[in-house]
């Protein structure tokens, strides 16, 4: 995939990142993306899972997540767009 296709799937703190002028693509398997290295993937899942059922835990699973993940910052480091 060329390098302005991809910039238009991709948010846009990750541009700058973009050295080559294209990429291959794979596809996989969704479940292939949880990895020791991808621990948050497991927490957005399960809140996505229980949404429909218990929006309150939902929630709070969630919080807690980002809270870990963030430090207690809520922020997301090249997203200034994140900080809450």
């Amino acid at each position: 995939m060329n390098k302005e296709k991809l910039v238009k799937l991709i948010e846009h703190h990750f541009h700058d990142d973009l050295i080559l002028s294209s990429y291959d693509m794979k596809s996989i398997k969704a479940n292939r993306l949880l990895t020791w290295n991808r621990f948050d993937l497991a927490f957005k899942l399960l809140y996505l899972e229980r949404l429909p059922y218990t929006l309150e835990f939902s929630l709070k699973v969630y919080t807690e997540h980002i809270r870990a993940f963030s430090l207690g910052k809520f922020t997301e480091p090249g997203n200034t767009n994140k900080n809450s």
